[in-house]
């Protein structure tokens, strides 16, 4: 007869799933507490918001007490650490975990590092590898900064700025229709202030 407080399996080992780029991060892992003497390994007792492979009864009880599901690995943002809403890819060379981030996040970082250092780069830069953001990312960053400044005066930097970034954004994800609507509202006003030998937005 098994001892009470052996872990009893619940489902046969697959192995540990938890790849990287998985969305699983160290502080999402409820872990059962080990018996005295027991030989179980990480597979037995890792409860990262949920292991498909082994999980003992005890530590799916512990995840359950915690709000956990089990069977599901949930990603959480970079920057405030919370998991809800799902955070996304940034679209950078930050792989896994480390490009999991909400754009709303990223907007407040953005305008928090073009306050400090003047410089607007963080609106479509990652400062951790300093590439590009791509995709939703890109566009997502693009909308907000360009909704943060398009009130100001037609002529003022960082709108001209925002709105060529938004319009390049939109080109990159074929959204060509509105991508050309905003260059032909933005070069006018560019040659305007640049001169007529101003060419790129």
């Amino acid at each position: 007869m098994a001892s009470p407080s052996a872990p009893t399996t619940v489902a046969p080992s697959q192995g540990c799933t938890c790849a990287p780029g998985a969305g699983v991060r160290s502080t999402a892992l409820l872990r059962a507490r080990r018996p005295i003497g027991s030989k179980v390994g990480h597979k037995q007792e890792c409860i990262p918001a949920g292991h498909p492979g082994v999980v003992t009864k005890t530590a799916a009880a512990t995840a359950a007490r915690a709000g956990a599901r089990v069977g599901s690995c949930v990603g959480t943002c970079i920057i405030c650490l919370d998991s809800d809403p799902s955070p996304i890819q940034s679209g950078c060379a930050c792989r896994g975990d480390a490009g999991l981030a909400h754009v709303e996040c990223r907007a407040e970082a953005a305008a928090h590092r073009m306050k400090n250092s003047k410089t607007p780069d963080g609106w479509w830069e990652c400062a951790t590898c300093g590439q590009d953001f791509t995709g939703a990312m890109q566009l997502g960053l693009a909308e907000a900064w360009w909704s943060r400044v398009q009130r100001l005066p037609e002529v003022d930097e960082q709108r001209l700025r925002a709105a060529a970034n938004l319009a390049r954004s939109l080109g990159e994800q074929s959204k060509l229709a509105e991508a050309e609507a905003m260059l032909r509202d933005l070069l006018p006003v560019q040659r305007r202030v640049f001169g007529p030998e101003h060419r790129r937005p």
